[in-house]
């Protein structure tokens, strides 16, 4: 009789084993995921807001750099083609940076020139000549307009 009993408690014990494995199982597979950037953590600086790692990569690192570098001639566009600053004043010379801050690719025209910026990327350009410079995106004509002197 003990041993019958010894029996029934090794078999309740490994009922209890398996249901528990079976609970915890769907745990175990879940897939490991990149860590994402809170969706609260911006910087900004004079005319871009971009999202920040929540552990800056070198990549981030040299996207904040740019940005940083040109944060008073840039250009940034946004999914739908909408740039910011629409218009600004700077000199012969000055080098701009059209930021592509969505995640599509761009075309984007300044005067009779075209520059493809993928997602996140970015394209430093020099103004030459006097005038008005206007910019176009992805056939939207006059997205902004920088006036060169």
């Amino acid at each position: 009789m003990e041993q019958h009993n010894k029996h029934l408690i090794i078999a309740g014990i490994a009922v209890v084993v398996v249901i528990a494995l079976a609970i915890a199982l769907p745990h175990f597979k879940q897939p490991v995921l990149a860590p994402t950037t809170p969706a609260d953590t911006t910087v900004s600086t004079a005319k871009t807001t971009v999202p920040v790692a929540a552990t800056p990569t070198a990549g981030q690192a040299a996207w904040d750099a740019m940005l940083k570098k040109y944060q008073n001639s840039s250009v940034t566009f946004a999914a739908d083609c909408t740039a910011s600053p629409i218009t600004q004043a700077l000199k012969v010379g000055t080098t701009v940076l059209l930021v592509n801050n969505s995640d599509i690719n761009h075309t984007v025209t300044v005067g009779t020139h075209s520059y493809n910026i993928g997602a996140r990327h970015y394209k430093p350009i020099m103004l030459q000549g006097k005038g008005s410079t206007i910019i176009s995106c992805d056939g939207h004509q006059n997205v902004a307009n920088i006036g060169v002197e």
